[in-house]
């Protein structure tokens, strides 16, 4: 739903305020720009908190929260004023069926999943298209657009700069903490980092191997992540130098400051190793000045030539401090291979769940039970953002998701290409000084407010920003605001510019993911939604207006979702007990068991079966749930002497077996289980499939012989119970089951 358009002769063809009293008109305008601003901090506050844990922790639903409140607040402002109406406009339509269909997907399959991640994507996804519709209602002038690309540009120029503090100081840090630590105190430190493994797990050794890296993630969880973020906002800084820098003289100082903001987003990507950021950053830069080619000045060249030596001597450098390695190009055969690999296995995932998918946040549990034997990693997503909502969502969400992107770029070609044309009711010329000012105050007020609240959000959502990020991004950032400052008041953003960094920031999910991560999808939907600002007006079909009492239904409806929303997610999230999260359950019974193993009382027991059955349920297909469930019964029957518990151990190592066909560790857990109840037939072609799968895994972390069974401490799990013989190896005790 959008605002009325008047139908006055006299107002402006594409305005989208009705003709009103200077008071009324007056008081709606500064509570739009108050919602500008307040939405704004949202987006600069998304990629502040580590978007990877948002289907598991839902660590950006307080930011979903905030989404649902300035859409509220907006309904109910046209409903006080009667001024909305049932329209159609393609693309945040299509955006609507993506995202309703997902929720659909995710409804549907929680039950056969894990539903807290379900839920908390569904609400994220809920956020994109608010976030989306929002950008089309509020940024109503040419100013207000370009100024909201200065603040994620400077946004960019901080988190380059926090990647570079990083990668020279803080890095380096944790890394003297950790490997100079005692045995005990490495404990505790990836304790708190949340792996809970035993010494010689391969999860300690990945964790050891991330920490030996030298890569830069920013305030993500990933490299490639921060990569990502800074390809689309990369093109557009280039489009800037292009299309304002080198057509106006006298401003060599603001040039100058231009090009230094590329250069930090552009070394600090060199920094991430990301090869799809690489390659989308370059194709960006190749069309970007390919389309402009007979328009660029003679000095263009003389500053390409400075820019790609600046670069060039960054990337000398970082390769003679041990930040880039030829690695990075000579690997890329490897890295694709690996791909292949990851979209293999999930074309068969799409193949036996082609209309739901596997639902929203449940990919890497769905994934394992078609994971190839060679692949390495248990991936969260397919490293492809087509495939990733095709999976989740089946055909109708990638039909939907292909059909968006079309309408994206037909509108985009359809509509002008000067930007005071397509974004908001006048140019920048008609406009006052003051109002100009006006409105760069509220996107930049509303970008430091979400710096300033990203604080305590993230503090909120468990993952506390480190006051380092501010002591060092806080400067370089005000700076590239101010150098941008010009450009903003009298530049251009033409819309090509804004279409090929969506384009090329879609090369670079195309082969690392992350469609799911709002930090990193957000500016995508960001600069989609300023492509389409003013367009949509023309492009928009109205329905049917609305009058009051369906208003009233509209806005009671959205507040409706905001309670879902609160009461599913937030509320649950946050209190720490939630009954639909299967960690939740999975801590519970790990304490009943403790307290069993001391006590042995049945009641104890009881209890402990009770929450094992809510955690399977809340985490119904998967296999290492599975497999911690048969070694909690295992164990059982150790200590209680219990064939029918040693019985339910080999009944779920059997499911986890056929969830996860693939693992060499889960098959010899099966074959071992089996061997305790006195199968040994069926535990030596266990023990010999897991062999087999062992020979086809050519990772060296992952082979059998650099394993325990159940990945189980030399000392034993627990006192008194050793389930394998002390100081073999999983290959060692595989053979001996295989030739009896």
């Amino acid at each position: 739903m959008t605002r009325r358009k008047s139908t006055t002769r006299t107002a402006p063809a594409n305005t989208s305020f009705p003709p009103v009293a200077a008071g009324k008109a007056s008081s709606t305008n500064r509570l739009r720009q108050v919602l500008l601003a307040s939405l704004i901090g949202v987006y600069v506050a998304t990629p502040l908190i580590p978007s990877e844990a948002a289907a598991d922790y839902g660590s950006g639903i307080p930011l979903v929260m905030l989404l649902w409140i300035i859409a509220i607040i907006w309904l109910a402002q046209g409903m006080l004023r009667g001024q909305l109406e049932l329209r159609f406009e393609p693309v945040g339509t299509v955006f609507m069926f993506l995202a309703g269909w997902l929720a659909v997907s995710a409804i549907v399959m929680a039950p056969y999943g894990a539903p807290r991640p379900a839920i908390n994507m569904l609400w994220e996804w809920t956020a994109y298209v608010i976030g989306f519709r929002m950008c089309l209602q509020l940024i109503r002038s040419a100013v207000e657009a370009r100024a909201v690309c200065a603040v994620m540009i400077s946004l960019a120029v901080a988190l380059s700069t926090y990647g570079a503090f990083q990668f020279a100081v803080s890095l380096p840090s944790q890394r003297a903490r950790y490997f100079d630590a005692t045995v005990a105190a490495r404990a505790e430190i990836r304790k708190n980092a949340g792996i809970h493994a035993a010494e010689g797990s391969p999860r300690i050794d990945h964790f050891e191997q991330r920490l030996l890296s030298v890569e830069p993630m920013g305030t993500f969880s990933l490299a490639n992540s921060l990569a990502a973020f800074l390809v689309p906002w990369l093109i557009v800084t280039l489009g800037i130098l292009l299309h304002i820098g080198f057509r106006r003289t006298g401003e060599r100082g603001r040039l100058a400051g231009i090009l230094v903001v590329l250069t930090m987003i552009g070394g600090c990507l060199l920094f991430t190793k990301s090869r799809a950021g690489l390659l989308a950053a370059i194709t960006g830069s190749i069309l970007m000045v390919g389309m402009q080619w007979r328009e660029l000045p003679a000095k263009f060249w003389r500053v390409a030539i400075a820019t790609f030596s600046v670069l060039a001597v960054i990337t000398g450098t970082a390769t003679g401090i041990g930040g880039l390695d030829l690695e990075v190009f000579s690997e890329a055969p490897k890295s694709l291979r690996y791909r292949f690999e990851y979209w293999q296995a999930t074309w068969q995932l799409i193949a036996d769940h082609p209309w739901f998918g596997c639902g929203l946040g449940n990919f890497q549990e769905y994934y394992l039970q078609y994971k190839l034997p060679q692949a390495s990693e248990e991936i969260k997503d397919p490293h492809n953002f087509l495939l990733e909502t095709w999976a989740t969502g089946g055909i109708p969400a990638s039909i939907a998701l292909i059909g968006m992107l079309i309408l994206f770029l037909w509108c985009c070609r359809r509509g002008p290409r000067a930007e005071s044309q397509a974004v908001g009711e006048r140019t920048t010329e008609t406009a006052s000084r003051e109002t100009v000012q006006q409105e760069i105050r509220c996107v930049y007020g509303g970008a430091a407010a979400g710096l300033l609240f990203a604080l305590p959000l993230s503090v909120l959502a468990g993952f506390m920003l480190p006051l380092e990020f501010f002591a060092v991004t806080i400067v370089p950032a005000g700076l590239c605001l101010w150098i941008l400052y010009d450009w903003v008041c009298q530049g251009e953003l033409p819309r090509a510019t804004t279409v090929v960094a969506v384009c090329m920031s879609l090369v670079s999910l195309t082969f690392t993911g992350g469609i799911g991560y709002p930090g990193v999808a957000g500016s995508v939907w960001l600069l989609m939604a300023i492509s389409l600002c003013g367009q949509h007006e023309n492009l928009a079909l109205t329905l049917h207006p609305l009058r009051r009492t369906r208003l009233v239904v509209s806005v009671l409806l959205v507040a409706t979702l905001f309670l879902a929303c609160y009461l599913t997610a937030y509320q649950p999230v946050l209190s720490g007990k939630d009954h639909w999260d299967a960690e939740h359950w999975n801590e519970l019974a790990a304490k009943q068991f403790d307290q069993w193993l001391a006590s042995g009382e049945d009641a104890d027991f009881s209890d402990f079966e009770y929450n094992l059955g809510m955690m399977l349920r809340r985490d119904a297909h998967s296999p290492n749930a599975l497999r911690q469930a048969g070694l909690w019964y295992l164990l059982a029957g150790i200590k209680a002497n219990a064939p029918a518990h040693l019985q339910k151990s080999v009944e779920h190592m059997s499911r986890a077996v056929q969830l996860y066909p693939s693992s060499s560790a889960m098959q010899a857990d099966y074959a071992w289980s089996l061997q305790l109840v006195g199968r040994a037939e069926e535990a030596a072609r266990a023990a010999a499939t897991s062999l087999q799968l062992d020979h086809l895994n050519p990772h060296a972390e992952l082979k059998l012989q650099q394993r325990r069974l159940f990945d189980e401490p030399p000392a034993g799990a627990f006192p008194g119970l050793q389930i394998t013989p002390a100081g073999q190896s999983v290959d060692q005790c595989m053979m001996r089951l295989r030739n009896g």
